[in-house]
């Protein structure tokens, strides 16, 4: 869908893109059919769409897989893909927040090759979308998503740098993120204040790092970035559910040979799963765990 489809569109259906709810459309037809081809969707796939918009992207979709969820929160872009899409019998258009809606529910229904997530991302709901999706990556086969320049750096951000984070950890340790193409402000209508680019979520078979608890991982983790200015031997001492003293930060320090007066930014995800498992292991010997 293109600029001049795009406009005819709106003009059409008297709509016009609501800035609070983050609205750009994407009107570059060669960047839609490569996102779709990054899919990689077959007949055998259930795509969820995520804010499908005008439908630049869902069109396409049609062709293609089996059945298209579209979820979309406004009830009038709702009314707009029906009517001009709601002839194609594998659609279904769900007027719902991407946040409430139940995904594991969504895979259980998904036949043959299972649940695919394609979808530009709303502005205003990115961090909380991508958890969402990384917490459900094990249901779903992959995911092609539009984020902001900004968020996707920090998705794909290595150690030592300060986009190096809790979202860079989680998201490399449930995937396999690549990029699949950059987008101009240009490649959107009303054109955004920030570039932005497509991602490539796909699910790792194994995680790259073996954990003796994966929550225990997480609660250090987020310890650790919640105070990123801090060094980790202080970060984690003063983090409540972790319960560490001196004695036990100096002897994690000696089990892992860790300096703890690095800060998190600095420590791989290696690191900070022996940072883990080490704490792990000096609470369970003192039946804290």
């Amino acid at each position: 869908m293109d600029l001049h489809t795009t406009k005819s569109l709106l003009r059409k259906h008297g709509f016009r893109p609501k800035k609070r709810l983050g609205q750009h459309f994407l009107v570059d037809s060669a960047a839609a059919q490569k996102i779709i081809a990054a899919a990689g969707v077959s007949s055998d796939d259930t795509v969820l769409e995520i804010g499908p918009g005008l439908g630049a992207l869902t069109e396409g979709l049609l062709c293609r897989a089996g059945s298209v969820i579209a979820v979309e929160l406004d009830n009038h872009l709702c009314a707009i893909l029906t009517a001009e899409l709601g002839a194609h019998p594998q659609l279904t258009v769900v007027n719902e927040d991407f946040l409430n809606v139940n995904i594991p529910r969504l895979a259980q229904k998904a036949t043959g090759g299972g649940l695919k997530i394609v979808g530009n991302l709303p502005y205003q709901i990115t961090g909380p979308a991508v958890r969402i999706i990384l917490d459900n990556l094990q249901l779903i086969r992959l995911a092609v998503i539009t984020v902001q320049r900004e968020v996707a750096d920090r998705i794909l951000a290595r150690p030592g740098g300060k986009t190096f984070g809790i979202l860079s950890v989680a998201a490399q340790y449930y995937s396999q993120p690549q990029v699949v193409l950059s987008l101009a402000k240009g490649a959107f209508y009303p054109q955004p204040q920030i570039a932005s680019t497509v991602l490539m979520l796909t699910p790792r078979s194994k995680p790259p790092v073996s954990l003796a608890d994966e929550e225990k991982f997480f609660t250090v983790v987020k310890a650790l970035f919640g105070h990123r200015r801090k060094t980790a031997g202080n970060a984690l001492r003063i983090h409540p559910s972790l319960r560490l003293s001196q004695g036990d930060t100096d002897e994690l320090s000696r089990r892992t040979g860790i300096d703890l007066r690095r800060r998190a930014e600095t420590m791989s995800l290696h690191d900070l799963a022996r940072i883990s498992n080490a704490i792990w292991e000096i609470q369970h010997a003192a039946g804290q765990n």
